[in-house]
This record gives structure tokens, sequence and C-alpha cells, in this order.
């Protein structure tokens, strides 16, 4: 009886030239390799998502777990090890080319990583090779991501600055800027050490110090001009963050002698 090999499994993959994706077809894993293909997907998410998480010591462990399971499979040789890694860098590219990321930017001093794959002589040095292209990838996604954060954080304390005067809270911002509020409050608390909460009442009361010793305007105006629809929610405000209420803030400023109702 002829003994019938299963037919290679075949994966298309994803070949980039500059900017322009082609669609290819290559033989990912050979059946007679003795690695089961659902091991591969498994290293391939473990990757995929430890690389766009930017997390380096994560992705060491990623590299060291890769490297553990190529050597406890006995033909798991040089040529096994570049077919596994070049498919494990083919889906993280892909991964990162679907999330809107220019793989030309990426690869940047990568282009001809294919090449150095090939050309390795050992499995060592294809896995430091691919240990190297990882971190510098998730280098990348880590910047953008940072630069994306910097600018989440910037818009909203200029919203604050330009809207604290009217009588708003997070919900309707996190709406605007299309995320969630509590992403927002992370971020806020990450770059700022305060909510957006905080940050709003740091930028009423400030005013309203203002207001209080510049002018003869009385609390329900003031309360009013920073942004409260109601004045005893104002003065809380105030008393909690300085200890006074606004009567006897302004009183200790500019002295008791005009009386102003609270």
């Amino acid at each position: 009886m002829m003994n019938m090999q299963p037919a290679p499994m075949i994966e298309p993959v994803k070949k980039y030239f500059g900017y322009k994706p082609v669609v290819t077809q290559q033989k990912s894993i050979e059946s007679n390799l003795s690695l089961e293909y659902a091991h591969v997907i498994e290293l391939e998410e473990k990757l995929c998502h430890t690389v766009m998480k930017c997390t380096p010591r994560r992705l060491q462990e990623t590299m060291d777990f890769i490297d553990a399971t190529l050597d406890f499979v006995p033909s798991a040789d040089t040529v096994t090890a570049r077919r596994v890694y070049l498919h494990l860098i083919h889906a993280l590219l892909r991964t990162v080319y679907k999330s809107g990321v220019s793989l030309g930017d990426v690869l940047s001093h990568h282009a001809d990583y294919h090449a150095s794959i090939e050309q390795a002589e050992t499995k060592q040095e294809i896995h430091a090779f691919v240990g190297d292209l990882c971190a510098t990838i998730g280098r990348y996604m880590m910047g953008l991501r940072m630069d994306k954060n910097h600018r989440i954080v910037w818009e909203v304390k200029a919203y604050i600055e330009a809207h604290f005067n009217v009588d708003f809270g997070l919900e309707q911002l996190s709406e605007r800027m299309n995320c969630s509020a509590t992403y927002i409050n992370r971020l806020l608390k990450q770059h700022t050490g305060s909510t957006f909460y905080n940050l709003l009442t740091e930028k009423r009361i400030a005013c309203s110090k203002q207001l209080l010793t510049l002018n003869d305007w009385t609390i329900n105006q003031i309360s009013s001009e920073v942004g409260y629809n109601n004045v005893h929610s104002f003065i809380r405000a105030f008393k909690r963050s300085e200890g006074l209420t606004p009567g006897q803030f302004r009183d200790l400023m500019v002295g008791p002698d005009a009386l102003y109702a609270e």
C-alpha cells in the first residue's frame, strides 16, 4: 500500500516591497517535521500579542519559549527553525500592517530580514536576529502608542482650558474624542497625576480665585461664570480645594469691608 504523505499546509503570506503588499503563497510548516501546526499558531499568537503590547520583559520570555519549543522537537534543525521564524515574522508583520502602521518605517533597519535569516547558519543566530527584529518593532509600536497617548492628554487639557466655564463632564468629552472615559482618566493619571475631574476643578477654582479678588461679582455670578450650574457645588468644591469658602477667601484677600453674599 502506498504511503501517502499529507499535503503541506499552505498559508497566504504578504511580502512587502516599499509600501505595497503583495500576496503570495508559501509553505509554512511541512507536515513531516513533527512540529504540530497548532503549536506554531500558539507561538504566533504569543509573539504578536507580546510585540504589539510593547513589553520588553515579556518579549524575552516569549522568545525563550519559542527557542525551548524548537529545542524540544528532535527534528527541528536549522532549516525548520528558519521556516518557523519566517512564519512568525510574517504573522507579526501582518498584524502590524493591519493596525495601519507603515511597514516601510517599521522595517527601515531590517529591510533585508528575509536574507539575514536565510544566511544564518545556526538556530542561535536566527533566534538572536529575530529577537532583535521583534524588539525593534516593539519599540516602534511603543513610540507610536506614546505619541497617541500624549496627543490625547494634550487634547483633554486643551479642551478643559477652553471650555472649563461650560457645564460638561468626562462622558461628553469621551464621546467627542471617541475614547472611553476610563481610558482617558487612566492616561491623565499616568501623565499628569490627576484625574479629569481634578484637572477641571483646579482650572475652575483658579479662575474663580481671580474673579473673587478682581471684581465685585456675587458668589452666584462667579459660580456660573466658571462652569457650575449649582452654587452649592461650587462652594463645596472651593472649600475642599482651598480650605475656605469663596466668601472667606475674598475677605482674606481684599479685606472684610465689602460684604458679598454667598
